[in-house]
């Protein structure tokens, strides 16, 4: 049949057939049937780069959004920032695209390039729900762009930005002198958490209790999150945030749908931090030993990782 079996970074020589890929940045990609001899297509990495040193370091993905970084710090993108191509739109691209700008593209003067340039910063790390994209910087600060209907983008606003519009700032964070080291963006319309230098931080969507703070009021600039101390261990799905202290206890709030929470209310949304002490102690000496302090569950409804 033509479903590949076999792929190579090398064309068939006509005497051993092709298995793996067997250099890191192939600049063609050739794909082979069963035999692994009978050649089906060949087609061009995406992300060859010529000086054979550039490698994808990270991933993040969302709905039809897929977002990549290589070891340069360029971000790409493919697919869409919105299910079924919705405005406002990136995409849809239907091969990993770079997206950084150059100063007249994807943005113009907000392109990501132009403002990495500012302070000379390199990016670090990515994140995406279905709808937006974050990036993080090697000082600390937050750029995003994409769907901004709960405040998402952290401007005080409900103001989407398209692939036309470019990236904005968190300036929140900078004005403060507040560096972020991590953030956690929930996979549906979008909140947002972020460990700092001050502390953890929450903005955006809590229609179902999502920033723990009693009330469902949306957050279009970020606010202290305090509903747990210590975190070890946070982590969130679309609607459902958890977190694990450093003493091994177990902490969920937002949506209860699906048993989510792992709570004895099998539905329904909470607005405060619960304990929920149904499990053993999940930091046990076994679990630090190994280093796999980390709790999965559905990832339609949560997903925790260290």
């Amino acid at each position: 049949g033509n479903i590949p079996k076999y792929f190579s970074d090398t064309a068939y020589d006509g005497s051993n057939p092709k298995t793996t890929t067997s250099v890191v940045n192939p600049e063609y990609l050739y794909a082979f049937e069963n035999d692994g001899t009978t050649l089906i297509f060949k087609i061009q990495n995406p992300f060859y780069s010529s000086g054979g040193s550039t490698s994808i370091t990270k991933m993040a993905y969302g709905g039809d959004l897929v977002m990549a970084l290589d070891s340069s710090g360029n971000v790409y993108m493919w697919g869409s920032n919105d299910v079924g191509h919705g405005s406002p739109n990136w995409g849809a691209y239907n091969t990993p695209t770079n997206i950084m700008g150059d100063g007249t593209t994807f943005g113009g003067n907000n392109c990501l390039t132009t403002l990495l340039a500012v302070d000379s910063e390199t990016v670090t790390d990515i994140y995406c729900s279905y709808y937006s994209m974050f990036v993080l910087t090697n000082k600390g600060t937050v750029y995003c762009t994409g769907k901004n209907g709960a405040g998402q983008l952290g401007q005080g606003n409900t103001a989407s930005k398209s692939s036309s519009d470019g990236w904005v700032k968190i300036d929140y964070f900078t004005s403060n002198n507040i560096t972020v080291n991590k953030l956690y963006v929930g996979n549906s319309q979008g909140h947002v958490f972020a460990d700092t230098s001050d502390g953890w931080y929450c903005w955006g969507k809590n229609g179902s209790g999502n920033h723990a703070v009693g009330h469902t009021t949306k957050a279009k600039t970020p606010i202290k999150f305090t509903g747990v101390s210590t975190i070890k261990t946070f982590g969130t799905g679309a609607e459902t945030l958890y977190a694990i202290t450093e003493d091994g206890n177990y902490y969920s709030w937002g949506s209860g749908s699906g048993g989510a929470r792992g709570d004895t209310a099998s539905s329904g949304n909470i607005m405060y931090t619960k304990h929920i002490d149904t499990l053993p102690n999940i930091l046990a000496p076994s679990f630090d030993f190994d280093g796999y302090d980390k709790v999965f569950a559905n990832p339609f409804v949560g997903l925790i990782t260290n």
